[in-house]
Formats: structure tokens, sequence, C-alpha cells
């Protein structure tokens, strides 16, 4: 059994409330994913069913990822009301532009404690700052490992064999000294990785204490024994790395579940 992970897509209530018409609560949703604004519509309709008299009524817009970000930070800060530029109830936000929205000097978000319980279970860890919980970690809710595999069989390495971590820090030692490459590109865009290993490491010992620091400290042992590298372009979907991944030069990245256009590497379960 392989523990299903939330990925870096966040699912974030803003402070401004809904608005009512005839007992309708209207909420509006932004998002980069026209899958999620359909997601968010059917189930605002099996709401509805179950609770007639408290009906929802849900308005998604559909933003290009690189978009919504700067249309959200700028209708929260503009203090202008217009048509289209009003804040959202809901929104997807990438983890890598959370902070943004949360910290010491500024809190946009709405504190979802109320809603989630007092004490949010180890899927929120990397969403909760000081015992809050600013967002809901969400999208396709598992993670996977993805391989070159004819770059792993000529090292020797069989993919479907990697199943526990230890396969897998044996595989990347093994990989390195028979092609002097690094295994795995670490994304420094997505944060994929970090939040794979960070929540994998909540589940284990159910304490926030120290999450994020032993996260990092995983990471940098990767990379001081030569089994990690920074993903070339930064991103999964760059052509550095897609080049990079096509050639053996790294052999494997995480990603969401679901294989993305263009790929022909070798999918496994993540590591447990």
């Amino acid at each position: 059994m392989f523990r299903k992970l939330f990925c870096a897509i966040v699912a974030l209530a803003l402070l401004n409330g809904c608005c009512t018409a005839e007992d309708v609560t209207a909420l509006a949703f932004w998002t980069d994913s026209s899958e999620r604004a359909e997601e968010m519509r059917s189930a605002a309709a099996l709401w509805n069913e179950a609770h007639p008299d408290q009906a929802l009524s849900i308005s998604a817009t559909v933003f290009q990822s690189d978009i919504i970000d700067d249309k959200m930070w700028t209708a929260l800060h503009s203090g202008v009301l217009m048509p289209g530029m009003q804040q959202p109830d809901i929104a997807d936000i990438d983890y890598a532009h959370f902070s943004r929205y949360v910290n010491p000097q500024i809190w946009l978000l709405c504190p979802l404690n109320r809603w989630i319980g007092a004490q949010p279970g180890t899927a929120y860890a990397a969403f909760t700052y000081g015992g809050i919980c600013m967002g809901i970690p969400t999208g396709s809710g598992e993670m996977s490992a993805i391989y070159n595999a004819k770059a792993l069989e000529s090292a020797g390495i069989d993919a479907e064999s990697i199943r526990t971590w230890e396969d897998f820090l044996a595989a990347g030692r093994l990989y390195h000294r028979e092609t002097g490459c690094a295994f795995l590109a670490v994304d420094m865009d997505s944060y994929l990785v970090f939040l794979t290993l960070y929540q994998q490491l909540a589940a284990e010992d159910g304490a926030e204490t120290g999450l994020y620091s032993r996260t990092l400290a995983f990471l940098t042992s990767l990379f001081d024994a030569n089994i990690a590298c920074i993903m070339p372009g930064g991103r999964s979907d760059s052509r550095s790395f897609r080049e990079a991944f096509a050639s053996g030069t790294a052999a494997c990245t995480f990603l969401r579940r679901g294989r993305p256009a263009g790929w022909t590497g070798r999918y496994a379960p993540f590591p447990r």
C-alpha cells in the first residue's frame, strides 16, 4: 500500500464573505484547471441535492497558471472592485506562491480551523502556520515517481523493483556509480519533490516540530550522496529537463499522477 499524497495546488478560502441571493450562496472560484472547475461544480451539485435549504452556486473561472497568482495578488491589493477583479471566495494557488499570502506581517487568507477541526491532520501540515490552517491541499491526490526505464536498464536497475525508500536510495547510488549522473532531479519551481517528502515525514511521525528542517536535511543528504541534482530548467515541463531526462543525465523525478503529454518514461508507485 502506498500513501496517497496531495499535490502542490492548494484551495484557499479568502477573506471576503460569500454573497447570497434567495437563500443561494454564490461562491466565486478561480483555478488554472478546467477539470478542477468541473469538479467544483459537480461537488456543489451533490451538496445541493443533500442540502436543498443551503444551496450553493459556484462561478468558476479558469486562468492560465502563470496568470492566476498575479491576478489574485492584484485583486487583493488594488482596493478597487470592478467586474473580473473582485477577489474570489476560493482559489487554487500553487504552493510555491503560498507564503506570500501568509506571513507574520500580512494574513490575506481566511483561517480554516473552524471547518476542518482545531487540529488539522498531517495532510494539512504544509499549509498550517502557528497552529492555524490557511489552505486545503488538493489536486490529483497521488504522486508517482517517473523513471527513464531505458537509462535505468542500462545501469542494471529495474524501476518496478523500487518499492521503498531503501530501494530508491540503493538505486540512486548504483545509478551514479554506473553512469556518473545523478538519479533524481529536484524541481525548484513547483516544490513537488519537497512536498512529497514533507507529507510523508508528517504522516510517519504525526509531529510538525522540526518537520521542515528534517525535510531539507534529507534532501541535502541526497545531494551530498550525488543521488540528486537540481532539475535542469527548474521545472518538469521545461525543454532543458526533458532533454536531460531523455539522455539519462537525470533519470527520475516526482510528478502528479497522470502521464503528461509527451512523456515516454515509466511510472511506478511512489516509494513508501
